[in-house]
C-alpha cells in the first residue's frame, strides 16, 4: 500500500479548509490590493526566498533581515524578530511567546483588530525596499504608516459615499456666430462663483 496516497475524505481532514479565512478576507473592508496580497500570502504565491528557491529561481532560502532562518511568508510576516517587533510596536493581540505557529493560517487567526492587514502589507513593502533599494525604516514610522494607510482608505470610502449634488440647470447654451468678414474674434470662457 502507498502511503502517499491519500483519499480526498483523508485530505479533507489533513489540510485547513482556507474557505473561512478567504470569506473573511474579501468581506473586510480594505483595498483589493491588500485583499490580494493576503490570498497570496495563502496561496503560497508570496516571492519569498523560500519559494523562489523552490522554483528554482533562488539559491539562497534564507531571510535577508535576520539571516537565521529560511524566508517563508509565515517567517516574513510573524516569526521573524523584525515581524515579531512591528506587531508588539502596533499593539495588535498576537499569539503569546511559544504559540507561534509555523501555518500562517493558524497565526492569522490570533490576529484582530483594523490595522493587521496594512501592518501585513506594510512588513511586505519594507521587505521589498530592504532588499531591493537598502532602505530601512523605523518600527514606529512604520506602524504609522499602516494607520495611515488604513485611515486614508477610510476616508477615501467616506467620501465615496457622500450623496453628490446634481448641477443646477445651466443657462441655455449660447450660439456661436463667426466674426464679421472685415474683423477679428477672441473667444473666452470663464466662469464665476458668489461665493469666492
Amino acid at each position: 500500500m502507498n502511503v502517499l496516497a491519500v483519499d480526498n475524505t483523508t485530505r479533507e481532514v489533513l489540510q485547513p479548509s482556507f474557505d473561512g479565512i478567504y470569506q473573511q478576507i474579501w468581506s473586510k473592508e480594505i483595498s483589493p490590493k491588500i485583499k490580494h496580497f493576503m490570498w497570496r500570502c495563502l496561496s503560497k504565491s508570496l516571492p519569498v526566498a523560500e519559494n523562489m528557491a523552490h522554483r528554482h529561481i533562488a539559491k539562497d532560502r534564507r531571510c535577508s533581515r535576520c539571516v537565521a532562518d529560511s524566508e517563508s511568508t509565515n517567517h516574513l510576516l510573524c516569526q521573524c524578530p523584525y515581524a515579531r517587533r512591528l506587531w508588539a510596536e502596533a499593539n495588535i493581540h498576537i499569539p503569546p511567546p511559544g504559540l507561534w505557529s509555523d501555518s500562517l493560517y493558524s497565526n492569522l487567526h490570533w490576529m484582530e483588530g483594523d490595522l493587521a492587514p496594512w501592518l501585513l502589507w506594510r512588513i511586505w513593502k519594507n521587505r521589498n525596499d530592504f532588499i531591493f533599494r537598502g532602505k530601512e525604516y523605523p518600527f514606529i514610522a512604520t506602524v504609522e504608516k499602516a494607520k495611515e494607510d488604513g485611515k486614508e482608505w477610510k476616508r477615501r470610502d467616506e467620501v465615496k459615499n457622500i450623496e453628490v449634488k446634481a448641477p443646477s440647470p445651466a443657462s441655455p447654451e449660447k450660439q456661436w456666430y463667426p466674426p464679421a468678414p472685415t474683423g477679428f474674434k477672441c473667444n473666452i470662457d470663464g466662469s464665476w462663483k458668489k461665493e469666492t
